[in-house]
């Protein structure tokens, strides 16, 4: 197969910002403890007259950086509302001025821009060219990554071009997910749970459920304490793990390269890093794009997967079992003999080759690749399968 450079390159701006929750205090550096309290009864003082210029000046300053700022400024108000007392006559004005004081810009891309993933989409392009979804790795300040999208087509000819992304960017809230029964039970012994109680909980759910569901089977539990007691580490443990699954949607106006995947859950607290994405084939034929990732904690690392159908709506989820330890999980784009396949990067060193009939729990793990090349003497990996 001949390779040729296709002239393009696909570099990091960081003019591109998303506008985030900012608690005066609670930064992650130097003194802690919030001051949002002083900073809320400062803003109760400024003159009602001030409060219109201020605003105005503001919006000139940041509104053409982002979509819809005023209603980020009003979420963001909303979210610190619980410090202002009943009694307190507050105008939208006011809530507004509140909400900005509330609210910083993060540069996705400060530091870096790396790691793309590249799928097709199933509409073809102009001229019967390809349209494709390419994940980037964006690094930003605080070495904090976060997953972006570009868009771009490439015509029979191996022509390649990358549409230029949207000046805006947008993350969006996460909400609760769907869990997964094998997940639990994996990440749960890995920690070293009681396995008879753990057992009997997770037999009475069914093999994915959501948090109203195991809020049931804890209660259930806790009313036969007398036969089966979950201690409270445990219960912190499961409750840490509901955490981990998630959902966001963005608005439909906007588009995909203004879309970014921002961390949610406690594993990724400090970075989603190196997603590989798949244009995966089900048994019906219908398709599904999955993109495994890398969360880290700023301690730990874990495997998270991502799944959508339209890049639009997002559900993340733990991986677990022992293949899926390290890095670098990367889906075949198909079943093999009925069950999913991976290359992955497992003991940090290797790569090898797992297979598994729950794509959530990969257990075990055949070396097939080690170091050999000087340039290897590191480590080997993937780029996706």
């Amino acid at each position: 197969m001949l390779t040729r450079p296709t002239g393009v390159q696909v570099r990091p701006d960081p003019t591109r910002v998303v506008a985030r929750l900012f608690i005066p205090g609670l930064a992650e550096v130097g003194p802690t403890g919030s001051r949002a309290g002083a900073v809320i009864a400062r803003i109760l003082q400024f003159d009602e007259d001030s409060l219109d210029d201020l605003l105005a000046g503001i919006d000139e300053r940041f509104g053409s950086r982002h979509r819809h700022l005023a209603e980020i400024f009003d979420q963001n108000a909303e979210r610190v509302m619980t410090l202002v007392g009943p009694d307190v006559d507050m105008t939208a004005a006011r809530r507004r001025l509140i909400g900005a004081c509330f609210t910083h810009e993060y540069s996705i891309e400060g530091a870096a821009l790396c790691n793309p993933s590249i799928v097709a989409l199933p509409e073809p392009g102009p001229g019967g060219s390809a349209r494709f979804v390419m994940s980037v790795r964006g690094i930003g300040e605080g070495h904090r990554s976060s997953i972006g999208f570009r868009t771009g087509s490439v015509t029979a000819d191996g022509e390649v071009t990358v549409d230029d992304p949207s000046p805006h960017a947008h993350s969006v809230t996460g909400t609760p997910g769907i869990h997964h029964r094998s997940v639990f039970h994996a990440r749960l012994d890995l920690l070293g749970d009681d396995f008879a109680n753990i057992a009997h909980l997770l037999g009475t759910l069914p093999p994915t459920f959501d948090d109203a569901e195991l809020g049931v089977a804890l209660d259930t539990l806790a009313a036969d304490a007398a036969l089966r007691r979950l201690t409270p580490l445990t219960i912190g443990h499961i409750t840490e793990l509901a955490r981990w699954s998630y959902q966001v949607e963005f608005a439909e106006d906007t588009d995909v390269s203004e879309r970014v995947l921002w961390p949610h859950a406690p594993p990724e607290y400090h970075g989603m890093e190196d997603a590989r994405f798949v244009r995966f084939t089900n048994d019906d034929g219908t398709v599904t794009y999955f993109g495994t990732y890398t969360a880290f904690d700023r301690s730990n690392i874990s495997q998270q997967l991502l799944q959508t159908d339209d890049f639009r709506t997002f559900t993340s989820s733990p991986i677990a079992g022992a293949a899926a330890l390290g890095k670098g999980l990367a889906l075949f784009p198909r079943k093999v003999q009925g069950r999913y396949m991976a290359l992955t990067r497992a003991d940090r060193e290797t790569n090898g080759l797992a297979s598994s009939d729950d794509i959530h729990h990969w257990a075990t793990t055949e070396t097939i690749q080690t170091p050999e090349q000087p340039r290897e003497v590191l480590q080997l990996g993937n780029c996706g399968s």
